[in-house]
Order: structure tokens, then C-alpha cells, then sequence
């Protein structure tokens, strides 16, 4: 079959980092023989950097290419500029779609609320299956935005865009979701939707490739180099997006008050976004000397410092909608325990097969307490590293996406 992937983030092959769930889809589909086009924007929503200003085109492989869609770029996750990005996207891939044989599949990413019009005509008049992945929970996001005041007018100020959203889950074919929490949302959306024909499909990753990345070392960046582990100290490491939706404050805040103890800590903070700045100043400002900011760090580099680490922080803020982090895959595969401030699918298995423990969001004392526990009690630590383990095999990337290929198959051959 000739299927497109309409995923307008990710980072792509050959920019340095682990694979996302695009990459991951098409190398499923076109491992079973399909053909796969990924529509990608020509804007790294991570970076908040162009990769070109103009279509480029870029084959991956004979049955794989990426098509970088021209759109304008934006500073904020949550702006006005970014819904002009996403609309222009719709129509940029709308008007260039006909030069091209027509699918019989279409995935989608979720959410989709100002891409979602150019793509559904695209639907129309091509007769594709349309499958929508759901990623995230737009508009609920978006409630964020609000002066507190509003917060709970959200429902009704953002009643349009609900509207859109369910329409488009009521004209798909069949539903994927990162999480179970957010399929059951989805399976709401469009009741009518037979459930063979939905399936949850975690984020994954290629469990034996990061673990042979930690059993091969790398040069350390700058901060790490010369450092040596003192006895029973735990390093912990935040990998991940430095955005408004995560807990970085409470992160390093709670670092603050460990190193004014004492404790046998060090925390590590890595990753790229619009806080860097924050927590670069933070550090400097407030003289710590153990936590580190160690850079946006390439797949590799990143698996061998978590062969360094004895725990993974997963911290986000009270009103994040995340359910089940991309995160916690890595950590799973590297045999990290979890710090979690997530409510959902990622509390629920640290509790069910004892692979880390809860916080409270924003609370830098309950995450240093906890990190405190993880310190003082060395031996439940390595049980929980090994539950985290033996976690990590169940999300691999190979067992998840083929999840998505036996939906693909049937859905078409219904």
C-alpha cells in the first residue's frame, strides 16, 4: 500500500536524536512492504529552528521519503503563531498533495485542529482510510493559556475547537493513542468506532540499540568531565523538552534544597527548548554545584550518560494533560527508576511492578524527600532499577509499531 504519515514534528533521521514515532511507523510499515511518504514541517518545533525554507525532499530509503512542508515558524508552544503555522502547513500540503500517486492510507497526528480541513478534502478525494494517532489532548492544552480566572470558561470559549475535533474523530477509520488514557478519551470521541479498529501503541524505543549505546563510552560534555561518583551518591537524570509544561522549577529548586543538606545527590539536567536560558541562569544564580545542565546531547552520548545514572526524573506541572512520557521508555530500556509527577498510564505502572516513585507536582520538598528515599534505601533502589529493566522489553519499538501495521492491514482490507 502507498501510505502517508502527516506528523508535522519529529525529529528526522540524520539529526542526531533517537528515532520518534514517525520514524518508528514508517520503518514497521515499510519493513512489511509498504511504501510510506512522512509530511514533515520544514520548522524543528524542538529547536525552534528552519530546516529549509522551501519543499525539500528526502529519501530515507526506496520505500521511504520525507517531504518537508514549507510553513512560518513560531517562539511559543501555545501562540497565535503557531496556529498559523500548523494552518499554513494544512494548506501548503493540501495544494502540493495531487503531484503525487494517492494514498490509500492516511495516519494522521492528533492533535490536528488547524490542519485537520486540508486534510480531510485530501481524505474526500483520494478514498484513503484515514487513521488519527492521538498524541496529546488539544484544547484541553490549551486551558493553560488562561488567566486563572477563565481557566474554567475553557470549555465554553474553546467550544469551537471541541466541535472540530470531534468531527474528525467521527470521520476516522480507525484510532491509535499514546496511552490508554488517551484512548479511552478517543473511543468517546467516536463511539461508533468498532474497537478492533483502535489500539493503543506506546511511544517505545529500540531497546537493544540504547542499551548497547550504554555499554559504549562517549565523550562526556564539558560539566560531566573529571567527575567521579562518591559512594552510595545517586546521580538523577531530567532528559527531556526544557518547555513550559514541564516542572523545571521544582526540578531545580528541589536541587537547591538537597545541596544545602548535603545529600549524596547530583542531578542532571539535559535536553533543548525555551527554558534553557531559565536553567542555565538558575545554577549560576544560585551557585550549585552539583546539578548540571549538560547540553541538547546526540542519541549516543545521551545512552552512555544514562549508564551513569540511577534514576530518571519524569516532572511535569500540575495541569499537564501527559499521560505516558516518551521519556519513561528510555528510562524503562536503561534500567532507570522514575521519579513521576504524572498522574495515568506512567503512575500506574511505577506502582504495579514497583519501578519508581510519586511526587507531588510542584513541590520541590516532596521531590527532595523522595530523591532523599532513593538515597537512603540503596537496596530498593536496584530492585526498582530492575523491574524498570525487565519494563523496558515490553516497550520496545518492534513491538509496539507492529501494532500499527496489523491495524493498517485490516482497516484497509475491511
Amino acid at each position: 500500500m502507498n501510505i502517508w504519515l502527516i506528523y508535522p514534528y519529529g525529529s528526522l533521521p540524520g539529526e542526531g536524536s533517537r528515532p520518534e514515532r514517525p520514524q518508528m511507523i514508517a520503518d514497521a510499515l515499510t519493513k512489511a512492504g509498504h511504501d510510506v511518504t512522512w509530511w514533515c514541517s520544514v520548522f524543528d518545533h524542538r529547536l525552534k529552528t528552519f530546516r529549509s525554507h522551501t519543499w525539500k525532499h528526502i529519501e530515507v530509503s526506496p520505500r521511504f521519503t520525507i517531504r518537508l512542508v514549507p510553513t512560518t515558524g513560531y517562539e511559543k508552544n501555545i501562540s497565535l503563531k503557531r496556529i498559523r503555522s500548523e494552518e499554513e502547513f494544512g494548506r501548503q500540503l493540501y495544494a502540493h498533495a495531487r503531484q503525487f500517486p494517492a494514498p490509500d492510507v492516511i495516519i494522521v497526528s492528533e492533535p490536528a485542529l488547524f490542519t485537520c480541513k486540508p486534510i480531510l478534502r485530501i481524505v474526500g478525494e483520494t478514498k484513503a482510510s484515514l487513521i488519527l494517532d492521538r498524541l496529546d489532548l488539544w484544547p484541553e492544552m490549551f486551558h493553560m493559556a488562561l488567566p486563572r480566572p477563565l481557566e474554567k470558561l475553557g470549555r465554553a470559549l474553546f467550544a469551537p475547537l471541541y466541535s472540530r475535533r470531534r468531527d474528525l474523530f467521527q470521520k476516522a477509520h480507525a484510532i491509535v493513542a499514546a496511552s490508554d488514557f488517551y484512548l479511552e478519551l478517543a473511543r468517546k470521541l467516536a463511539p461508533k468506532l468498532p474497537p478492533e479498529n483502535t489500539a493503543t501503541v506506546y511511544f517505545g524505543v529500540d531497546v537493544a540499540e540504547l542499551r548497547a549505546g550504554m555499554s559504549t563510552p562517549a565523550q562526556l560534555p564539558f560539566p560531566l568531565q573529571g567527575l567521579h561518583k562518591r559512594d552510595n551518591e545517586v546521580w538523577a537524570l531530567y532528559a527531556s523538552t526544557l518547555g513550559s509544561n514541564y516542572d523545571l522549577a521544582t526540578v531545580l529548586q528541589a536541587a537547591a534544597l538537597l545541596e544545602r543538606k548535603n545529600a549524596h545527590t547530583r542531578i542532571l539536567i539535559a535536553g533543548a527548548g525555551p527554558l534553557k536560558d531559565y536553567v542555565v541562569s538558575f545554577i549560576k544564580d544560585n551557585g550549585l554545584t552539583r546539578t548540571h545542565y549538560v547540553g541538547n546531547l546526540d542519541a549516543n552520548t545521551m545512552s552512555y550518560i544514562f549508564s551513569l545514572c540511577d534514576v530518571g526524573l519524569s516532572s511535569y506541572l500540575k495541569s499537564s494533560r501527559v499521560s505516558m512520557p516518551i521519556k519513561a521508555f528510555h528510562y524503562f530500556a536503561a534500567g532507570l527508576p522514575i521519579v513521576n509527577s504524572l498522574p495515568g498510564d506512567l503512575a500506574k505502572l511505577l506502582e504495579t511492578h514497583d519501578a519508581g516513585l510519586q511526587y507531588e507536582a510542584e513541590n520541590a520538598q516532596s521531590l527532595a524527600d523522595t530523591l532523599q528515599v532513593m538515597v537512603s534505601d540503596p537496596d530498593r533502589r536496584q530492585m526498582m532499577a530492575r523491574n524498570s529493566f525487565n519494563l523496558g522489553n515490553a516497550f520496545d519499538s518492534e513491538i509496539q509499531y507492529a501494532k500499527v501495521v496489523d491495524l493498517v492491514e485490516r482497516v484497509r482490507s475491511n
